[in-house]
């Protein structure tokens, strides 16, 4: 009896490693080694998709773009279409900051453990690659009508041109576009369908907040525009890169649990308040439910996250078709040509 009392005026997570303590060895260990092959198997996905898409990356075939697909207006009968694509990234890279700043000064370590965040960020990167691309490109385009009359210009003009730096840096653009896309659309459908009913707290404060409107809303209005107003082609075989993204923030996560001793045996069992996330006391353990890795079906979380992954790519690159649909179609060519044209004049006047 008076061991019970001194249980009951220990703070609430002393109480609970103590009662953890006093389970029968059998079971405890029977829950470790369910805890230790469910990381077993989570690891082994994420190999496997990290193997996966590496041997594919390095099999996929060459792209060389131009500077063209990076910061040029897809819609070649709009006038003025490449000045409003640079304006509509420029605007999109101060609206992504202005909603990060606030996250990354006010417990930045926290906010970074989530995949929202990570890829809220690499979307801020984006507009700045992209906006720089279109600065780029509207002064190679000045450069060239230049030469048109001045034929002093020739040397800068086929720099810009020919050179291999621009092809690289519309290669990236591609890259992260793809990248992007896939992760909006699939942290969209997992907030709405997945996170926001399976809530326990009636306000739903977590998920119905000015953060995850613009993250998990307004980020998908502004990749549709994206698509929509760019040259840049997407290619499906490219998801064998995007799906790095998604594999390197599980082993982030995994990693740090497992370097964090106080929170480290949560990789393999339960115990109470440790190993629940708190966003009153900035404790962070598993930023979302389903990579709880303590869990008999973790790795079916984990597959299944992959799989939604997947179809987002697809999704994305089905939009993209729709969007591009008049291009594709040859329907503007002929503005492309011209356009190429003038860019083999000029590195044919060069010797």
């Amino acid at each position: 009896r008076a061991r019970a009392v001194r249980l009951d005026a220990f703070p609430l997570r002393q109480g609970i490693v103590v009662l953890a303590t006093r389970e029968p060895a059998p079971v405890r260990a029977a829950r470790v080694a369910m805890g230790a092959v469910s990381v077993a198997l989570v690891l082994a996905c994420l190999g496997v998709c990290g193997v996966g898409s590496f041997v594919a990356f390095r099999f996929l075939p060459e792209q060389r773009l131009d500077l063209r697909a990076a910061g040029a207006c897809g819609l070649r009968s709009w006038r003025y279409g490449d000045e409003v694509l640079l304006t509509f990234r420029m605007l999109w890279v101060v609206w992504a900051l202005a909603v990060l700043i606030p996250l990354w000064t006010e417990e930045a370590f926290f906010h970074m453990t989530f995949f929202t965040i990570w890829s809220f960020t690499l979307l801020a990167v984006y507009g700045v690659s992209a906006a720089s691309a279109s600065v780029a490109y509207l002064c190679r385009r000045r450069r060239q009508r230049e030469w048109a009359t001045n034929s002093s210009t020739v040397p800068d003009a086929v720099a810009l041109v020919s050179g291999g730096a621009s092809s690289r840096w519309a290669r990236l653009n591609q890259m992260l576009l793809t990248t992007v896309s896939a992760a909006a659309l699939m942290l969209d459908l997992v907030l709405w369908c997945l996170l926001l009913p399976t809530d326990p707290d009636k306000s739903k404060h977590a998920e119905l907040n000015f953060e995850s409107y613009n993250m998990h809303g307004l980020n998908l209005v502004v990749i549709v525009v994206e698509l929509a107003l760019n040259a840049m082609p997407l290619r499906i075989w490219d998801l064998a890169v995007a799906v790095l993204w998604p594999t390197v923030y599980s082993l982030f996560t995994l990693s740090r649990i497992a370097l964090d001793p106080s929170i480290s045996r949560c990789l393999l069992e339960d115990i109470g308040e440790i190993c629940q996330t708190s966003r009153d006391s900035w404790h962070m353990v598993w930023p979302y439910f389903f990579m709880d890795t303590s869990k008999p079906f973790a790795a079916v979380w984990y597959i299944g996250m992959a799989v939604i992954f997947v179809l987002a790519y697809c999704a994305v690159f089905a939009i993209w078709r729709a969007t591009k649909r008049s291009t594709l179609d040859g329907a503007e060519a002929p503005a492309v040509v011209a356009e190429a044209a003038v860019a083999s004049g000029v590195a044919s006047a060069c010797p």
